[in-house]
């Protein structure tokens, strides 16, 4: 799982747990891994998934910067 840090114009948006982003460009939408999904040209918005649960969706053209980094597994 990861955590995907949002920049936009309205500020900083953390999202946590994130397994798969569908990306909706002008022609397709499509699943991608999360380290894959920034390389999507075209895009038009970015919908991060929990499994299957809808987190978080947000239209591309908000966006002023991505990060994102794989969560640590918790200490026992």
């Amino acid at each position: 799982m990861y955590t995907v840090v949002i920049s936009t114009d309205k500020g900083e948006h953390r999202v946590k747990d994130v397994t798969q982003v569908v990306v909706t460009t002008t022609t397709v939408t499509e699943k991608k891994p999360v380290p894959d999904f920034q390389s999507v040209e075209h895009a038009k918005r970015f919908i991060f998934f929990e499994d299957t649960s809808l987190l978080y969706g947000i239209d591309a053209h908000k966006v002023n910067d991505i990060q994102y980094f794989k969560q640590e597994a918790a200490a026992e």
